[in-house]
């Protein structure tokens, strides 16, 4: 089948939808800032797929047909704001460090365990880490994510 002549900018759901492949195809790019050699490969790879033109934003300018679409399959399991509660019998407080009911411990494990457990397992990846903290483009929470990490007990 050969591509559209006028192919549609977005496409609608069920029957309204249109095909969107084919029609002009984008201008290769180039990299704003390519080191050394950069560029020529980014352009092969640009090169090795079509890239398609960039869809309107406007899309096709026709309104779109609310009466036409399928119900909402979800829609039924939403409740509503004014609709008593599920749970009469837990306060408001649950899982919160004060107030009535249980507190965080409910939820499996007080914060600083996890954040200990988390520490720990990441820090076996230091080496990666820092080879990351190290390339020119690093940004500087990268960085300081890596000062964090080798601090931690």
């Amino acid at each position: 089948m050969p591509p559209p002549q006028n192919p549609a900018g977005t496409s609608g759901p069920g029957p309204l939808s249109k095909r969107t492949d084919g029609g002009p195809a984008q201008a290769l790019k180039d990299l704003p800032d390519a080191r050394y050699g950069e560029n020529s490969q980014f352009q092969a790879l640009q090169q090795g797929a079509s890239l398609s033109a960039s869809p309107s934003p406007q899309g096709q300018g026709q309104p779109l047909d609310l009466g036409s679409l399928p119900p909402n399959p979800g829609a039924g399991q939403v409740t509503s704001l004014s609709a008593p509660t599920a749970r009469p019998n837990e306060p408001v407080t649950a899982g919160a460090a004060m107030g009535a009911g249980p507190g965080p411990e409910a939820l499996g494990g007080q914060p600083a365990q996890v954040a200990s457990q988390d520490i720990g397992k990441i820090s076996q990846s230091l080496p990666l880490f820092e080879m990351l903290a190290n390339m020119n483009d690093a940004t500087p929470s990268t960085r300081l994510f890596v000062n964090l990490l080798r601090g931690a007990p």
